[in-house]
């Protein structure tokens, strides 16, 4: 039989004194990892020995003087109940060591004995002894971690108790195993999210965002317990869940307006909260939830630090219509021509009209028409500009539709898009126009001679007259008209200095008359061509 060699200590009982010495030395009880720490020789003395020493094994005749086995049997489980009695019996007291078995003696070593006898049964004892440790270890262990994991139970239990019914036996059962301070009956759930924690926190440690979110949940349960039972927990990284009784002293509103405000005053963070109605059954904590949460979307409008009340949050079950399809014709020409300064206005115009609505649409119902709205300015700039300049535009209203935003950020997000798209357009006309009026200058210069009018130089861009004229004394700064006289005037000086007689140049340039010619000339430089030309011959007669 292996050793076991976990320290104990034993105390020897008998009213023959060479048996007590025998046990005791004929058996080399240290190499056991047992230790004789007393012998008496009556059952009064060895129950002081009990008393005093405590040991885990007790080995004693079952009749002895003063107190018998049965009694000390007795006494010791009501003193020491882990430890283990061992009695001696003869054949004729077996019946009455029975009895001493059914009081909790461990075993009956019956006369006559055997030292080896004697090892056996308290090596067993010991055995016995030491599995019972190792359960209790065990046990306290299994509590131990069981403590420790408690409020992930709790919050797997509320998890679950928010989303689905439950019975109220059953419940009950579970919230005294949790150790949760709170009644199945007159509940309410409040819905916490902190207000743009993801930007807060990007640059922060592990650490630093664990150390934000224990204080928050700290200043929102202190808050809720200074006026009902309830319990708090993380629902998600930026969100808490507060279930609770309802308050007699205190309405849920302004329960709910003290966790708001107390995390604005204490800490540098502010909450948006949803707040549900008020349930009379725990089976019925999802339907709180539910109107919880929808409350919550509410903030959508006011960008946080405030609560919404489930009432706010009741379906109007009716038609939005954000813009008509007049107005969406627009809106779609305004970009197309790159008009920026009235496609802002159009958007300004429908942003203003919705923030007035009485009441207040679901959030999500808005967000999708303005993705909507925003998906058909996405296709007007396709129209317009390349696939990847458009890619841009189109991930930002993808990024718009999966994440959840302010209604002043949708609005300012949506106003980006446009401006950027009518910018973009808006250049691209600018140079093609350039691109447009460089050719056509061009062609002026070249062919000088030709009768050059409005209409026949805007056929051959594709433009109409009034558009082509309106464009090409934008960018050039002169008429059409304009430009090709002063382009011919400044023709004619260089032919006119070359020596080319003023008949031939006024043909060349295309006026058949030279009086006209003559006098267009006099009228743009103060000296006819004849003049012109004398003067600029004497000048080069004295350089």
């Amino acid at each position: 039989m292996e050793e076991l060699r976990d320290s104990m200590k034993m105390i020897l009982i008998d009213d023959i004194q060479s048996v007590t010495e025998g046990i005791a030395t004929q058996i080399d009880w240290e190499s056991h990892g047992i230790t004789i720490c007393g012998k008496a020789r009556n059952g009064e003395d060895g129950l002081h020995l009990i008393e005093s020493c405590r040991p885990e094994i007790i080995l004693t005749d079952i009749r002895m003087p003063k107190l018998d086995g049965i009694t000390l049997t007795e006494q010791v489980k009501k003193l020491l109940p882990e430890s283990k009695v061992l009695l001696i019996t003869g054949f004729t007291d077996f019946e009455y060591a029975q009895q001493a078995l059914r009081l909790g003696a461990l075993d009956i070593i019956t006369k006559p004995f055997s030292l080896r006898h004697i090892e056996n049964a308290v090596l067993e004892a010991k055995r016995i002894l030491l599995d019972e440790r190792q359960k209790s270890n065990n046990l306290a262990q299994m509590e131990q971690r069981i403590k420790e994991s408690m409020p992930v139970l709790r919050q797997e239990y509320f998890q679950l108790l928010i989303r689905h019914q439950s019975e109220r036996d059953s419940s009950r059962k579970r919230l005294d195993f949790l150790g949760v301070k709170l009644e199945p009956e007159h509940l309410a759930v409040m819905v916490l999210e902190i207000d743009r924690f993801g930007d807060e926190c990007k640059s922060f440690s592990i650490r630093e965002i664990e150390l934000t979110r224990y204080a928050l949940h700290s200043i929102v349960e202190e808050t809720i317990l200074a006026h009902a039972n309830g319990v708090v927990f993380r629902e998600s990284w930026n969100r808490f869940v507060a279930v609770f009784n309802v308050p007699e002293l205190i309405d849920i509103s302004s329960l709910a307006e003290l966790c708001r405000d107390h995390i604005n005053r204490f800490t540098r963070y502010t909450v948006s909260i949803g707040l549900g109605r008020e349930v009379g059954q725990i089976h019925e904590l999802s339907d709180s939830y539910d109107g919880a949460l929808a409350a919550l979307s509410f903030h959508f409008y006011t960008g946080g630090n405030g609560v919404f009340l489930f009432n706010d949050a009741i379906s109007t079950e009716r038609h939005l219509t954000l813009y008509s399809h007049d107005e969406e014709q627009e809106l779609s020409l305004a970009i197309r021509s790159g008009n920026k300064l009235r496609a802002i206005s159009l958007l300004e115009s429908l942003f203003v009209r919705l923030s007035i609505l009485e009441p207040l649409p679901e959030p999500a119902k808005l967000v999708t028409i303005c993705c909507e709205l925003g998906f058909m300015m996405l296709r007007t700039l396709q129209e317009k500009l390349p696939l990847n300049e458009t890619a841009v535009f189109e991930k930002k209203l993808q990024d718009i539709r999966s994440r959840s935003t302010s209604f002043s950020g949708l609005k300012s997000e949506i106003i980006e898009i446009c401006v950027k798209g009518c910018e973009r357009i808006e250049a691209l006309y600018r140079n093609e126009a350039n691109r447009i009026i460089d050719q056509t200058v061009n062609y002026i210069r070249n062919n000088l001679h030709e009768d050059l009018i409005v209409a026949h130089c805007a056929k051959r861009v594709h433009l109409s007259e009034s558009y082509f004229a309106n464009l090409f004394k934008k960018i050039t700064g002169s008429t059409f008209n304009q430009f090709v006289t002063q382009e011919r005037i400044e023709q004619a000086k260089r032919l006119l200095i070359d020596g080319i007689p003023v008949q031939e140049v006024s043909e060349m340039l295309g006026y058949l008359g030279r009086r006209y010619f003559s006098d267009l000339f006099r009228k743009h430089t103060g000296l006819t061509p004849s003049e012109f030309r004398q003067k600029h011959s004497r000048r080069a007669q004295d350089d």
